[in-house]
């Protein structure tokens, strides 16, 4: 007669847990949720701001640029071109009186000539000129004169018709004599929106037996 052999019943019975295998309680979800939503906010907090700062500088980039467009256009539109350049009243081959005729550029608009200011530099002295209508001894000033004023509006250039001249007096406002053969004066005409307009003078080499001369 065999042994009987013991064996162990492993089914579960009526009334046991049964246990299935660990895993997250209800705790550990809700703070892996809280913390999804804490970056998620944080995220969001960071390209909102990122997003204002861009809209700021795109802002100030804009402003500038339109700034710096109307300074262009005030500028390209105050312009003036140089007609002629004369040397008048030539005694003792100096001359005592230089004119500059402008008239205004085809794409500018009106420019006061009372408002602009001419750098001289040359040939011994560098000054800054500004209008008057009668020059004076010892006065760094020019004056003007009109030769063509279709509208009348003397001395404001307001049509490529006009021809108006700066008319500067070397002998009269620096107390010498003049300009002598040879000399050379290096202008700068401003305008009222700051173009500037470089000129340069030479004188010839010899003015004798002359009453003008072009330069």
């Amino acid at each position: 007669m065999p042994y009987a052999t013991d064996v162990t019943d492993d089914r579960p019975r009526r009334g046991d847990r049964i246990c299935g295998p660990s895993g997250p309680t209800r705790g550990t979800s809700g703070q892996v949720a809280v913390g999804t939503l804490v970056i998620f906010i944080a995220l969001t907090l960071v390209t909102v701001a990122t997003a204002a700062v861009l809209f700021d500088t795109a802002g100030i980039l804009q402003s500038q640029a339109s700034d710096t467009g109307d300074d262009t256009s005030s500028r390209l539109s105050d312009r003036l071109d140089v007609v002629a350049t004369t040397g008048a009243n030539i005694t003792d081959r100096e001359i005592k009186e230089v004119e500059v005729v402008l008239a205004d550029s085809p794409e500018g608009s009106s420019v006061d000539l009372r408002n602009v200011t001419v750098q001289w530099l040359g040939p011994d002295i560098g000054t800054t000129l500004v209008h008057e209508d009668n020059a004076a001894a010892g006065q760094d000033t020019f004056s003007t004169v009109s030769y063509t004023d279709p509208d009348g509006t003397f001395p404001v250039l307001t049509s490529t018709e006009d021809r108006y001249a700066l008319r500067f007096e070397p002998g009269v406002v620096f107390g010498d004599a003049g300009l002598a053969e040879g000399d050379r004066v290096d202008l700068t005409l401003v305008t009222p929106a700051g173009t500037t307009l470089p000129l340069r003078i030479s004188i010839p080499q010899s003015l004798a037996g002359k009453d003008s001369v072009e330069l």
